[in-house]
């Protein structure tokens, strides 16, 4: 697991739950860059974390996902309204593992 320095994310005790999880586990910032992964998210999405920390989250979506995902965090920020979580999709990557999403949580299909 790997995550950026600060805001108390390094506590032992955030490090055991989440690298220890089966799901992947992304924690993004209010501007959609990730701040955190867990070695489950590399496992399903085939990037390192070091790939990953700083880019914005919609490098792990398809389109439209990815081309609808600033609108969306930015509705969500400006009212505290959900529109996305909770729905449930499922999800083709470009050139990586499939996927489904479901309230949040990821499952390995296939592989």
């Amino acid at each position: 697991m790997q995550h950026e320095d600060g805001g108390g994310l390094a506590d032992s005790l955030y490090r055991a739950i989440v690298g220890t999880a089966v799901d992947a586990i992304v924690v993004i910032g209010g501007n959609g860059a990730i701040r955190s992964v867990n070695n489950a998210t590399e496992r399903l999405f085939g990037y390192a974390a070091a790939e990953l920390i700083g880019r914005q989250l919609k490098i792990l979506m398809p389109e439209p996902y990815a081309g609808e995902h600033d609108a969306y965090l930015a509705n969500y920020l400006r009212t505290g309204q959900k529109k996305i979580i909770g729905i449930g999709r499922e999800v083709v990557r470009p050139a990586k593992r499939r996927v489904d999403v479901s309230d949040g949580s990821l499952r390995r299909r296939g592989a």
